[in-house]
């Protein structure tokens, strides 16, 4: 016996639930069946729900590009396995947004550059991902040359761009879906996203350059104090980025959950009809009133019944 579908299938007439009725006709008002309809107010509430869900995976990769900002790449040992992580993330990130894509949700905005650039540009930073982290891998087990380590570090430099250039346009299209759906206001930091999301990669850069150069010749101890606050600096501007795109995202997820409702409640009220003697009849003719059991109702006495001494 085939399973019943969890979702409401009415009918068009008079809203009656129609997910166990197999014929072609109402059982309660005797309208015929529009399958096609419900059927597609199936797939787009099914597909809503698909959507919310890889919504909510692509926030959680935006969350986790939080262990490039945290401080964890800039130790010793500890980041080379921060960096491992990293790389897991950016293959995690990457089945969030096929989910996402599969749903036709970024269809709408593929004349935006940020639609269009989005599923290249993840594929991009999978590739750099895997190629840094089998150079990290390989890196924390031998003693790498100067010449790679400069490689390998210019590598994490376009890792850590691309992260931040991916969370951006997550953010954006975000922002762009919330207004489509008439979702809530974004707040007002979010004008600032541009800078936090773009200075953070940038602010590193010192960093990072310092890590080589220092392979080769011997720094000053205030040039390498103000890298480190440089990099300090990076990592408040990438958490705080990463915390405005996780509300922009959430704000949609929202809007997404708020739109189904409203979407429910007008087919709801479209197949609600009011009795009236078109349906009325039909009903009757179908599911006659049963007749009354004895002692139901009032009855008025025939006047014959009545004894003689109760007759006024």
């Amino acid at each position: 016996m085939p399973a019943k579908p969890s979702i409401a299938y009415p009918c068009t007439e008079c809203g009656y639930d129609l997910r166990a009725t197999r014929g072609e006709v109402c059982p309660e008002c005797g309208c015929k069946i529009n399958r096609k309809l419900n059927t597609r107010s199936s797939i787009e509430q099914s597909n809503e729900q698909t959507a919310m869900d890889a919504l909510a995976d692509v926030r959680k990769g935006v969350d986790w590009t939080l262990v490039a900002w945290l401080g964890c790449i800039a130790l010793p040992i500890a980041g080379q396995l921060a960096w491992v992580v990293l790389a897991l993330v950016s293959g995690w990130r990457m089945i969030a947004l096929g989910r996402l894509t599969r749903t036709e949700f970024l269809v709408q905005f593929n004349k935006h550059k940020w639609g269009m650039w989005l599923p290249q540009s993840m594929k991009f930073e999978l590739g750099i991902a895997i190629l840094g982290g089998l150079f990290t891998l390989v890196a924390s087990m031998n003693t790498m040359p100067a010449a790679l380590f400069a490689l390998l570090v210019l590598i994490r430099l376009v890792w850590l761009g691309l992260v931040s250039w991916n969370n951006f346009s997550v953010g954006m299209l975000a922002l762009k879906a919330s207004e489509m759906l008439e979702g809530e206001a974004p707040h007002s930091a979010i004008r600032f996203l541009p800078l936090a999301n773009f200075g953070a990669p940038i602010l590193s850069i010192p960093f990072f350059l310092l890590s080589v150069i220092a392979e080769v010749v011997k720094i000053p101890g205030w040039i390498n104090t103000l890298a480190n606050l440089l990099l300090v600096i990076a990592c408040i501007l990438g958490i705080a980025s990463v915390i405005l795109i996780h509300t922009l995202l959430e704000q949609t997820i929202d809007a997404v959950g708020e739109d189904r409702r409203k979407r429910a409640i007008k087919r709801k009220r479209k197949v609600e009809v009011a009795e009236s003697p078109d349906t009325a009849h039909l009903k009757q003719r179908i599911f006659p009133d049963p007749p009354p059991m004895a002692g139901e109702g009032d009855v008025i006495p025939f006047e014959d019944d009545s004894s003689g001494a109760n007759r006024s």
